[in-house]
């Protein structure tokens, strides 16, 4: 990733098991795409390491 560039990706939530896009900011924090308070109280997002997921959601 170039500095400064965000990039979507596919995660799981540790929580719930919910699958959810995702954006990853420089600093490596995940972010859920469309939902500011997460999937569940316990929102811990794992990226899926499958590039064609990720190409799903651009």
């Amino acid at each position: 990733m170039t500095k400064g560039q965000k990039t979507k990706a596919v995660a799981v939530c540790d929580g719930c098991g919910e699958v959810v896009p995702v954006r990853v900011w420089p600093d490596e924090s995940v972010h859920p795409i469309g939902s500011e308070g997460g999937c569940c109280a316990d929102a811990d997002y794992r990226i899926l390491e499958d590039g064609e997921s990720a190409a799903a959601f651009e």
